[in-house]
């Protein structure tokens, strides 16, 4: 597994409406990718620092999606406002990310798929994915 790390510096009141175009734009186009495997957007809410994680199954996939993320890149810097500070390229040598219920957990982030629970809706509609969009259709089945 490869993951791609793409930092950002944009305007922390901008945040918002680049989380929504992520949700809207950006996520659905990577899941199109052939050989997209997930990621983690992080976001630091005082300064405006975004850090994206895109993991991708070889490196042979991610290098043959670098030009449909740079596009990908340029939006979402757009979107909050700023700019694209650095893109690495990583092995991953270690992963593991644990489910844990909305209600053992702390902070204000509570889930993988970069949306803020509602207030109305129960625990079970807004547990983390913690595993591949594609792990997650083969476990519903």
């Amino acid at each position: 597994m490869f993951a791609r790390v793409s930092t950002y510096e944009g305007r922390p009141e901008q945040l918002d409406e680049m989380h929504h175009e992520g949700l809207e734009h950006v996520l659905p186009a990577l899941e199109m990718q052939d050989g997209y495997s997930g990621g983690l957007v992080l976001a630091d809410r005082q300064s405006g620092k975004v850090l994206a994680v895109t993991l991708w199954e070889s490196e042979q996939a991610m290098e043959a999606t670098e030009d449909a993320s740079e596009w990908l890149r340029i939006f979402s810097a757009e979107s909050a406002r700023g700019t694209i500070c650095s893109v690495q390229r990583y092995e991953v040598l270690y992963s593991a990310i644990q489910q844990t219920p909305l209600s053992e957990r702390s902070g204000e982030s509570r889930s993988t798929e970069a949306r803020r629970p509602s207030e109305t809706s129960s625990p079970a509609q807004d547990a983390p994915s913690a595993i591949s969009h594609q792990q997650q259709q083969e476990a519903e089945s």
